[in-house]
């Protein structure tokens, strides 16, 4: 049986919606929503703000959001700043 779920293909870089069979495959028609992924993103994790992101109740990894503007150091080292997106 399949079900609808959001996922990430790795060849386009895009996040679609649609259907996968029980071993994860995509099936079907996929709609790309990545625009709308990424709005919903920038909404949870605001511009210029980090969270922690936990699973089972324990801290697993931090989700930074920065404008390019700014510099970056995590533990100790400056993250390197892209020249536009990726």
């Amino acid at each position: 049986m399949s079900k609808a779920t959001l996922n990430f293909s790795p060849l386009s870089k895009k996040i679609f919606w649609g259907r996968t069979n029980d071993k994860g495959c995509s099936v079907g028609q996929q709609r790309d929503v990545t625009s709308d992924f990424l709005q919903v993103m920038e909404m949870k994790f605001p511009v210029n703000t980090s969270q922690y992101v936990s699973i089972n109740g324990e801290n697993k990894y931090m989700v930074l959001v920065v404008d390019l503007t700014k510099e970056v150091i995590v533990n100790g080292k400056t993250i390197q700043q892209q020249g536009g997106t990726e």
